[in-house]
């Protein structure tokens, strides 16, 4: 039911950026960022192919380059107190996560819907949903293989909580920027974990719905008027968490206990409310 009332309002993947979809000279951005993020040199097939190597070998090597680095990055993510120095330090190498992911998806969805990104015309379900593992998208199934998705819904939900706690329910001015680079990136990643049944299977379902219940509950609180600089902030982000999770409740042995949940914390009407 909440899967096609929110469907057509929901935006595309946005992360850090106002725009839907990427243009060129943003994607070449990004990439330069992840090269040099890599410290690959102008010899290296990630610049510039060798001339006794094809054009496909240089891209794979760039692509276990990049797995290399995510799954790295990944594994010494921690969950800092949020706002502290510590903290700090994982604002950069998320974005740059985030930045893959997105690029990933971006390649999935000019392939074509995934099986949780988008249903086939009237709403029939697909004929078939992939796994991880058969998906070229390195930053999903590094959270898999990691086991890496509570613990981002964790961070996600207390990084929240912590901010809500904050005089004007937001951060201070000097950690603000660094602040919506974290919201965003985090979201953003555990968004595209979403996409994944792997991920949902086992997720903390019930913590998550709770971060979308309170998420919700503050922003009718306030009158949130999202404006295009918030559609990657967790007050728009949380309505795609409820879409993946109940595109995928009739996989999940917890479907029924997942829909007890929404109705225990009001989850359908506080969305119809939100969406107005």
């Amino acid at each position: 039911f909440l899967y096609f009332i929110v469907g057509p309002w929901l935006l595309p993947p946005v992360v850090g950026n106002t725009h839907a979809h990427r243009s060129t000279g943003q994607q070449q951005r990004i990439h330069a960022q992840l090269v040099m993020s890599l410290e690959v040199d102008k010899s290296s097939s990630y610049a510039a192919a060798p001339s006794n190597d094809s054009a496909a070998d240089s891209a794979e090597k760039a692509q276990r380059k990049i797995a290399v680095e995510v799954r790295s990055r990944l594994r010494r993510f921690a969950n800092e107190a949020p706002l502290t120095p510590k903290w700090a330090e994982l604002v950069e190498p998320l974005r740059l996560v985030a930045g893959v992911a997105q690029q990933e998806a971006d390649r999935a969805a000019a392939a074509g819907p995934s099986p949780t990104e988008a249903a086939p015309a009237g709403g029939s379900q697909p004929e078939k949903a992939t796994t991880v593992w058969e998906r070229d998208q390195v930053v999903v199934r590094v959270v898999v293989e990691e086991g890496k998705i509570n613990l981002l819904a964790k961070s996600l939900r207390e990084f929240k909580e912590a901010i809500y706690a904050c005089p004007g329910k937001a951060a201070p001015p000097e950690m603000a920027a660094s602040a919506a680079a974290y919201e965003q990136s985090l979201g953003y990643i555990v968004r595209a974990a979403l996409t994944a049944v792997e991920c949902v299977q086992t997720l903390n379902l019930v913590s998550l719905l709770e971060h979308v219940a309170m998420v919700l509950a503050r922003s009718l609180e306030a009158d949130f008027n999202p404006t295009p600089a918030d559609v990657a902030m967790q007050e728009c982000t949380v309505i795609h968490y409820l879409r993946l999770v109940c595109a995928q409740l009739d996989r999940l042995q917890s479907g029924d206990s997942v829909a007890a949940k929404m109705a225990e914390l009001a989850i359908v009407p506080m969305v119809l409310k939100h969406l107005e």
